[in-house]
């Protein structure tokens, strides 16, 4: 009653606002199980480190040079290659193409996302990263979420603990520093270019909606939740305006 007299309400009109705030309340509960649903049934990352893509002896074997060329204009093996998140360079042993959407999955449920199952298999749906990075995008402590202003793919380490952020990238080659998980968050994703400049995408749909599942499962404490989460909204917004039409060519 206190709290009413010096917010100036009625009793009826803080009765209501009671009712308001209950609605609101319960309808952010349900919007959040809502989300959590819809993510668990979406998460196709749960299995991938026990699937690894090596584990399946039919695979198609021009997916590596594929996705090489596209990134960096060669589909050859050389002795050492790079990495697409750190930038720096590795024996090619340790450079795993990893695929966005998990190779076991055959590529069902891709239609949702506007693709075809056998695109799976497409160049897009690949990015070559050091195996440690690799293990850690499958598990979702790092994701990969895209600045429409910079036009620019971003890492974002959502791994907290010490152990996974001093996780060291080894193998490096050249005279560099070794380079660190947690020092490659914010670092820019490295990708190829077309003869008429523009940036040869992987599929940034696939990668706004692994980083959606990753951030709803990570354990980021609440300011670094709420900076994430701007970010997301903007890179989800960017790339799937109307929520239903996934431009094919663009994301």
């Amino acid at each position: 009653q206190q709290q009413q007299a010096q917010a100036g309400l009625s009793a009826a009109q803080a009765e209501e606002l009671i009712r308001k705030t209950a609605r609101e309340t319960a309808d952010e509960t349900i919007a959040r199980y809502e989300r959590k649903r819809r993510f668990e049934e979406e998460d196709v990352w749960t299995n991938a480190s026990s699937k690894k893509t090596r584990n399946f002896p039919n695979r198609d074997k021009t997916f590596r040079p594929r996705v090489l060329r596209r990134f960096f204009g060669e589909d050859h093996e050389n002795e050492e290659l790079v990495c697409a998140v750190s930038h720096r360079r590795f024996p090619a042993k340790l450079v795993e193409v990893a695929h966005i959407f998990p190779f076991y999955t055959a590529g069902q449920g891709l239609r949702k996302y506007g693709l075809l199952p056998e695109d799976v298999e497409s160049d897009r749906n690949g990015v070559p990263m050091h195996r440690a990075l690799r293990d850690l995008f499958d598990q979702k402590k790092i994701a990969f979420v895209y600045h429409p202003l910079k036009q620019e793919l971003i890492c974002k380490v959502l791994a907290t603990g010490a152990e996974d952020k001093s996780i060291e990238l080894e193998g490096h080659c050249g005279d560099q520093p070794p380079v660190t998980v947690g020092q490659c968050d914010g670092l820019t994703l490295t990708v190829g270019h077309g003869d008429d400049d523009e940036p040869l995408w992987p599929f940034r749909r696939l990668l706004s909606v692994h980083a959606s599942i990753a951030f709803s499962k990570s354990d980021l404490p609440d300011d670094a939740k709420q900076e994430f989460r701007d970010f997301l909204n903007v890179s989800d917004g960017a790339l799937r305006p109307d929520n239903i039409d996934w431009p094919y060519m663009y994301c």
